[in-house]
């Protein structure tokens, strides 16, 4: 009669001991969260969660007080870029410019990675783009997280 959903997400949270104020800082801390979720999206074993179809992005000011904001994605994923490009505008909706931070968070809902194809768009073409990010991950495993480095990283 009733079937349980099951719905599964991963996300990452960080407290900040000094609470940061500037844009720039927390898009930092943004992308770290991001990548973290990303290398541990790339890593699950299970197909049916193996792709994120939904961004979660979490915000607590120093009095407590805490915004939520969410959005499903265009297309499932597992490129860090797409996923962080999906939070950075929530970031910046939810934010008070200038105002300090006392927690930050970014998650992703999973699913598996079925979805219609654009009537212009080719098979195949994430694959790319998923084969880069699986292997930046594996060189920050095996040689650590200054292995390799992005833009975003600096």
């Amino acid at each position: 009669f009733f079937e349980e959903s099951q719905t599964r997400s991963m996300s990452r949270e960080e407290t900040f001991g000094e609470y940061p104020k500037d844009r720039m800082a927390l898009r930092k801390h943004l992308w770290e969260m991001v990548r973290d979720v990303g290398a541990e999206l790339r890593s699950e074993d299970d197909p049916e969660y193996r792709y994120a179809h939904a961004v979660r992005m979490k915000l607590r000011y120093p009095n407590f007080e805490t915004l939520s904001r969410s959005r499903v994605l265009d297309r499932p994923t597992r490129v860090d870029e797409e996923i962080y490009s999906a939070l950075e505008p929530l970031l910046d909706d939810a934010w008070t410019s200038g105002k300090p931070v006392r927690l930050l968070g970014a998650g992703v809902v999973l699913g598996n990675g079925a979805r219609q194809l654009g009537l212009f768009e080719t098979p195949g073409g994430e694959t790319k783009k998923e084969k880069l990010a699986e292997l930046k991950d594996t060189l920050r495993h095996r040689f650590g997280d200054r292995a390799i480095k992005t833009g975003r990283d600096f």
